[in-house]
C-alpha cells in the first residue's frame, strides 16, 4: 500500500582467492581437486537456475553490466512494480557486495547491504540475491550471503482512491484484509448493489460514469440553461452539488429563493435582493467573491439572522432549507415551519420556556416552532445549524422519533451528533451550544446516560 516501507538487510562475504593466505589456498584447492579432508561439506554446490524454472522477470534493465565497482558481480537485487506487473524503474535497483569484503583466511567480518524502500502505489516487490560474476563477464567467485531480513512497516493509509472531475474513481486500492469503506467521493455512499455503483447523495442517486443525476432537477425551472440530469452545473471542477438539490443559498426579503453561488448548498444563509444577485452572477450563479465586495461602501447581503425579516420570511427560508435537504414537509403541519417574532406570528406557532431554545415540536400536530426572541435562535444562521437543529433534532427526533423533553431527550441531540454531514459542517459555536444542552439535560433528567457518555470528558455543571 502506498505508504509502506520495506527494510532491506543481508551480510556477505566472498573468498579473495588473490589475496587469501596459504592455508585458505590449499584448503580450497582440496575442495576443488576432491581431494578435501573427511568430514568437509560443501553446502550449495548443485544451487543454480533450473530447467524450465527460468527468473521470472526482466532485470535487464538494472544494467548491471555499467557496475564498475571493484568487488564481485553479487548484488542484493529489488524490483517493483504496480499491480499489473509493470516494473517501476525508479524503485528498481541493486547494491553491489563491497571490495573491502574479501575473506582472506583471517576472519573477515560480513558486510552488511542494505536498502530502504518507500512505496507510492500497490502492487508488488521481487527481492533476491545473485552472484552475477561470471554473467557479467569475470571468473568464478565464492560468495556467502546470510541473515537476510525484510521488514515491511504498514502505514496508516487502508484506502486510498483517485476521482476524475465528475466523481468517476481511478487508482483505487484498499490494504488486504480491511473492512470496506462505502463512502467514498464526496462522501457520499457507494451503492453497489446488483452492479450499479450509483453515489447515494440523499435526494437523488448519482452516477459519475456520465456525471448526471439518475432523475431530474426538482428546482430545474431556475437553471433552465442546464440540462435536467446536470450535476454541479457541468463544472464539478468550480462547482459542488453536496446533496444533489440546488447549490448556495441567497434569499430576498420576502424568503424566496433566488440562487446559488460557488459554494454549494452550504455555509452562511444570506439575504438579497434580485438586482444585487443578478449584478454579481453570471449565468444564474453568484460569484462569492463578488458579492462579499461591497458597492459603494454597503453590502451586498445581510446574514438570515440580521436582515430583521418577517416572521412569514423566516418560515420561508427554515422550510425550504429543510426541503431541500430531503426532510419530508409534509409531515409538518400546514406544510411549514411555523414562525413567532413577538407580536409577529406566522403558521400559529408554539412557544417554549427554555429562554435558550429556539425551537419546539408538538408530537400530537407536527407543528414544529421558532421563536426568534429566543437566545439560541441567532445560531440557525447556516445551512447545516438549520438542518440540525429543525431536522435532525426536531423533525427527526421529535416529530418521527416521538422523543420526549425529559429522560429521552438525549436521543433528539444525539440525533443531531450522529449526522455526520450536518454536525461536522456546524460552526464551533453551535456546536459548542448543543453539546452543552445535551451535557445538562442528561445530567438533569437521565444521570445514567450522563455518566456513560462524559465519564472519558471533563466538565463542570
Amino acid at each position: 500500500m502506498p505508504g509502506d516501507t520495506l527494510d532491506i538487510e543481508v551480510w556477505g562475504k566472498y573468498v579473495d582467492v588473490a589475496n587469501a593466505n596459504p592455508s585458505l589456498q590449499a584448503f580450497l584447492a582440496s575442495i576443488a581437486s576432491g581431494t578435501a579432508a573427511a568430514g568437509t561439506i560443501v553446502d550449495g554446490s548443485n544451487y543454480g537456475t533450473a530447467a524450465g524454472n527460468a527468473f521470472p522477470f526482466d532485470d535487464t534493465f538494472l544494467d548491471k553490466q555499467d557496475d564498475h565497482d571493484a568487488g564481485p558481480k553479487a548484488f542484493l537485487n529489488f524490483l517493483v512494480f504496480d499491480r499489473d506487473y509493470n516494473h517501476i524503474d525508479a524503485k528498481c535497483g541493486y547494491k553491489q557486495l563491497p571490495n573491502d569484503a574479501g575473506e582472506d583466511g583471517t576472519g573477515k567480518a560480513f558486510k552488511p547491504l542494505t536498502q530502504r524502500i518507500i512505496i507510492d502505489k500497490p502492487g508488488y516487490v521481487y527481492i533476491y540475491l545473485s552472484n552475477d560474476n561470471v554473467v557479467l563477464g569475470g571468473g568464478p567467485v565464492e560468495v556467502y550471503f546470510d541473515d537476510f531480513k525484510i521488514t515491511h512497516r504498514k502505514s496508516q493509509i487502508v484506502q486510498s482512491d483517485d476521482y476524475y472531475g465528475f466523481g468517476l474513481s481511478f487508482n483505487s486500492y484498499t490494504r488486504e484484509n480491511s473492512v470496506a469503506q462505502n463512502y467514498l467521493y464526496n462522501g457520499k455512499e457507494q451503492i453497489n448493489d446488483l452492479g450499479l455503483d450509483w453515489a447515494d447523495y440523499g435526494a437523488r442517486m448519482y452516477m459519475p460514469e456520465i456525471g448526471r443525476w439518475g432523475v431530474v432537477d426538482p428546482l430545474s425551472e431556475q437553471s433552465r440553461r442546464w440540462t435536467q440530469y446536470n450535476y454541479a452545473l457541468n463544472n464539478p471542477i468550480r462547482f459542488i452539488d453536496p446533496d444533489g438539490m440546488a447549490a448556495s443559498p441567497y434569499y430576498d426579503e420576502n424568503g424566496k429563493f433566488l440562487g446559488v453561488d460557488e459554494k454549494g448548498f452550504a455555509g452562511e444563509i444570506r439575504i438579497t435582493d434580485q438586482k444585487t444577485f443578478d449584478e454579481n452572477s453570471k449565468d444564474g450563479v453568484a460569484d462569492s467573491k463578488s458579492m462579499e465586495a461591497r458597492t459603494n461602501g454597503e453590502a451586498n447581503f445581510l446574514g438570515v439572522q440580521d436582515a430583521g425579516l418577517s416572521s412569514e420570511a423566516m418560515s420561508n427560508i427554515y422550510t425550504d432549507v429543510l426541503d431541500k435537504g430531503g426532510y419530508d414537509m409534509n409531515k409538518v403541519e400546514g406544510g411549514a415551519i411555523a414562525v413567532s417574532n413577538g407580536d409577529d406570528k406566522f403558521n400559529n406557532p408554539n412557544t417554549t420556556k427554555d429562554p435558550n431554545s429556539p425551537a419546539n415540536t408538538d408530537r400530537a400536530t407536527g407543528k414544529i416552532s421558532v421563536d426568534q426572541q429566543k437566545t439560541g435562535t441567532k445560531l440557525l444562521n447556516t445551512v447545516e445549524n438549520v438542518r440540525s437543529t429543525l431536522g435532525d433534532h426536531e423533525f427527526k427526533g421529535h416529530l418521527e422519533g416521538k422523543v420526549g423533553s425529559f429522560g429521552d431527550h438525549y436521543k433528539a441531540y444525539e440525533n443531531q451528533f450522529n449526522n455526520s454531514q450536518n454536525w461536522s459542517d456546524a460552526t464551533p459555536e453551535f456546536k459548542k451550544a448543543i453539546e452543552k444542552s445535551h451535557d445538562n439535560n442528561t445530567y438533569l433528567y437521565n444521570r445514567s446516560r450522563h455518566d456513560q457518555y462524559y465519564m472519558m470528558k471533563p466538565h463542570k455543571h
